[in-house]
């Protein structure tokens, strides 16, 4: 509560004038409509609680109002990054951004689209950022996870993902799978053998793929068939290029070459 209204009053700086004219009138006729709902004779009250509540509802609107060009922003930004336009995300949040009105959401969006182009730098940057407006919020920390896990800093990416476990997180079970693989390349094999029982087979080819592909090394599993391979082994080979200077990009690369010849070793 107290971020949002630190974010209100950083944003109201760029609203047009009606609106923050709108905005101060409902807030300054509401604490004395308040005061006449609570000290008021009985037969008055309902009026003054009435007038207090439309009140309330105009400030809420003058909020919403003045914050429609960052959610217009936002929601372009959330297509550009699902239509793989990343540059058009990137220019749309930087300018959120550089006006004040980027929120958590937005950063965090905005660090894994520079990591999903592999400026890991930049991606932890924004992270950071996110997570300095909401601490321990789950989603820049899991951002941050798999940005630190790109970048080869394997026991930090897992300290990561472990904080938005107990930050509960949403899709545990695709956070336990990415934690498993961070303690894996870590070597913490016990670990991530716990880690591994504790999650399930995705339902992505990709994610399903190093499922099992991690439950295979770590001996508590079945090698991947080479349907499932076929599924998923584009995004790990993108992923190694897109990583190539970092130790898990070669990490990655190594596997690709792997599960590569377990398919042509069943063709």
């Amino acid at each position: 509560m107290i971020w949002l209204i630190r974010q209100v009053a950083k944003d109201f700086l760029h609203w047009d004038r009606p609106t923050q004219i709108a905005l101060v009138l409902s807030l300054t006729l509401l604490i004395p409509t308040f005061g006449i709902a609570i000290g008021a004779p009985e037969d008055i009250r309902p009026i003054a609680w009435f007038g207090a509540g439309v009140l309330l509802i105009m400030a809420q609107i003058a909020v919403m109002w003045g914050g429609r060009g960052m959610v217009s922003a936002f929601t372009s930004a959330q297509r550009a990054y699902l239509a793989g336009e990343l540059d058009k995300t990137v220019a749309l949040l930087e300018s959120l951004r550089e006006r004040g009105w980027a929120d958590v959401r937005a950063l965090t969006l905005l660090g894994n689209t520079y990591r999903q182009m592999g400026r890991l730098n930049e991606s932890l940057d924004r992270l950071y950022e996110a997570l300095d407006k909401a601490p321990d919020h789950p989603f820049p920390l899991i951002g941050i996870g798999r940005t630190l896990l790109s970048d080869g800093k394997y026991d930090q990416a897992a300290a990561a993902f472990e904080r938005a476990l107990a930050a509960n997180a949403p899709h545990r079970e695709t956070i336990q799978l990415d934690l498993a693989h961070a303690l894996y390349r870590a070597e913490r094999l016990d670990e991530a053998r716990a880690a591994l029982t504790e999650s399930t087979a995705p339902e992505q080819a990709n994610e399903a793929l190093m499922y099992a592909y991690l439950r295979w090394q770590l001996g508590i599993g079945e090698r991947p068939s080479s349907t499932l391979i076929e599924a998923g082994i584009v995004f790990w080979q993108s992923a190694a290029a897109r990583f190539a200077q970092t130790a898990y990009g070669a990490a990655l690369l190594k596997d690709a070459e792997v599960l590569s010849w377990w398919m042509e070793e069943e063709q």
